[in-house]
């Protein structure tokens, strides 16, 4: 019974966690400098080139001229549109809340283990 509500719990903390995370757009026209200030390695983002190309990638290095990604390079100037994923203070707080739930349903799960004598 308490197994089932500890994964109630998780599993209500995991949706938190999804519906707090949402692709923000960056204001158009920004320049290179405040584009590099907005985006950090690991941040995923999706992106439109000028020319009309779409392309989703998690970004490895910034520069300001350059994005790297996904195997993928990106003049500043040539993207027309960006938006960046990003997760809300309720979502940060499900992923603390997350990892505590988890981190408890494993020290319950080797305790149960440790006592039974498997």
């Amino acid at each position: 019974m308490k197994t089932a509500m500890f994964l109630t719990i998780l599993m209500l903390v995991f949706f938190t966690l999804v519906a707090c995370t949402t692709m923000q757009p960056l204001e158009e026209n920004l320049s290179k400098e405040e584009i590099f200030n907005s985006i950090e390695p690991g941040d995923e983002i999706n992106l439109v080139t000028k020319t009309g190309n779409q392309h989703s990638i998690t970004v490895s290095i910034v520069t300001e001229d350059i994005i790297i990604g996904g195997g993928k390079q990106f003049n500043i100037e040539d993207i027309g549109r960006i938006e960046i994923k990003k997760i809300s203070a309720a979502g940060k707080a499900g992923m603390v809340a997350t990892v505590g739930v988890a981190y408890y349903l494993m020290y319950f799960i080797i305790s149960a283990i440790v006592l039974s004598g498997i």
